[in-house]
């Protein structure tokens, strides 16, 4: 199979899982990667966007994700791993001080 082909039918599947209701913040995640692997930056900073307002907080992931390669320089990007480090930084913080 085509990998243009697959990366769509994959963004099809996790999308439709979205709209069934699921809150899994991964789906959103998946959808970022698979719309910056297909040189979607606005898509996949939207997905991003998704996938923090569902409580998603991986950012080592993002960061490191070869599917992400396309929006790393993108200030959007740098700008919301940046936030999700430092919110992940005070909780570390607060978790440490219990």
């Amino acid at each position: 199979m085509d990998s243009e082909v697959y990366l769509q039918c994959a963004f099809e599947l996790r999308k439709r899982e979205l709209e069934m209701g699921s809150l899994d913040d991964e789906l959103a995640f998946y959808l970022a990667g698979i719309s910056a692997a297909q040189g979607k930056t606005d898509q996949a900073i939207q997905w991003l966007t998704v996938a923090r307002e569902r409580k998603w907080v991986d950012f080592l992931l993002a960061e490191k994700n070869p599917l992400f390669l396309s929006v790393q320089n993108d200030p959007r990007f740098k700008e919301m791993i940046s936030s999700i480090k430092a919110n992940s930084a005070v909780i570390l913080e607060r978790t440490r001080e219990h």
